[in-house]
């Protein structure tokens, strides 16, 4: 590895960190820096789940760059949720003449399958071997790869004291306008949101995602929902798609060709229906209590994300509805936390261990 190529690759790990794992994932985070006769033109990072990869942001910048280095190997495939044209399909049609990867993808499904089809097409390919820090960047996208069900973001609004709701059931607005406006770019970059009946009968909200600039979300996932609602709920009131998972999977009145409807089974099984079926990737699951719990006890939840609010109930609703762990020594680790202060709101995310 030439002194040259090191200090680009160190510049596109950096343009990488650019993102965190919490809008990106199950993306990983990959940034890119293009040249053209050895001058630095244009730099490209994946900032959102569902938006342009960094080899894509970083060419459009410059279509007349010869040279790219790209801290990940190029993605090969379209298939599935992917949307978006392969980024090898993109680097051959443009002017780029030699491609340097910090670290081969490390899904064994696609490891080398870049390399080889680039250099098939007379491009010449360099391999740093930077695996070891592409792993240390992106915990969240190795700990998912392997997995066969959708990463899960859990997301709630708490007090300081831990109550998403007062003793009397009130929940509006515990969190500020700057947060609850983060939680609609998060809405904006997952396929899916997920709520449990509890949720939709006490918030009647319209789970959509508003005032964003970029949106993958077209789908609802309702668990228990179908036999509580009827054409007054919100979550009726747009064209998404709906999957309803209920003990009766009969079609009610206000059903239309956006509901789909299916007997209520075992989460893991809904879970891996919806990666397998649906092709969903990602979904963000907005409650209640017991469902989270039963997720997370179930390890079907990858991150959690909070957003606490500097206020005290003294009591109420918590977060999550179970018995919990008998002692420190047992309970559920979490880890790579990422915070923001929202004007006083506090949003910790973290990865469970």
């Amino acid at each position: 590895m030439s002194n040259r190529d090191f200090n680009l690759m160190q510049r596109a790990f950096a343009e990488a960190a650019k993102s965190d794992w919490l809008f990106t994932a199950p993306n990983p985070l990959v940034g890119a820096i293009a040249l053209c006769s050895g001058h630095v033109v244009a730099y490209g990072h994946h900032q959102q789940f569902g938006q342009a990869h960094a080899e894509e942001m970083a060419l459009q910048d410059c279509p007349q760059a010869d040279e790219l280095y790209v801290t990940l190997e190029p993605c090969s495939s379209t298939g599935g949720a992917k949307k978006r044209a392969a980024c090898v399909e993109l680097i051959r049609k443009s002017n780029v003449k030699r491609v340097v990867i910090g670290a081969t993808d490390p899904d064994p499904r696609h490891a080398g399958r870049a390399v080889e089809l680039l250099r098939q097409q007379g491009i010449e390919v360099e391999l740093l071997n930077c695996d070891e820090q592409f792993a240390a960047q992106n915990l969240a996208f190795l700990s998912h790869l392997t997995r066969k069900v959708p990463f899960t973001l859990v997301k709630w609004a708490s007090t300081a004291d831990g109550f998403i709701a007062s003793s009397g059931g009130k929940s509006k607005w515990i969190s500020n306008a700057e947060s609850r406006a983060e939680v609609h770019q998060l809405r904006s970059a997952s396929q899916a949101i997920a709520v449990a009946k509890g949720t939709v009968v006490a918030d009647n909200p319209s789970l959509t995602a508003r005032d964003v600039e970029h949106n993958v979300l077209d789908t609802k996932v309702l668990i228990g929902c179908a036999s509580a609602v009827d054409n007054d709920f919100k979550i009726l009131q747009d064209e998404m798609q709906r999957l309803w998972f209920d003990s009766d999977a009969c079609s009610p009145s206000w059903s239309t060709d956006a509901d789909t409807f299916h007997q209520q089974a075992d989460l893991v099984e809904i879970w891996e229906q919806l990666s397998k079926q649906y092709h969903l990737n990602r979904i963000l699951v907005e409650g209640g209590p017991r469902f989270i719990h039963s997720l997370i006890h179930l390890g079907l939840v990858h991150a959690i994300v909070k957003y606490e609010a500097p206020l005290l109930f003294g009591g109420g609703m918590p977060a999550i509805a179970a018995d919990g762990f008998d002692s420190p020594q047992q309970a559920m680790r979490l880890e790579h936390e990422l915070r923001r202060d929202h004007d006083g709101d506090l949003r910790r995310a973290w990865l469970i261990a």
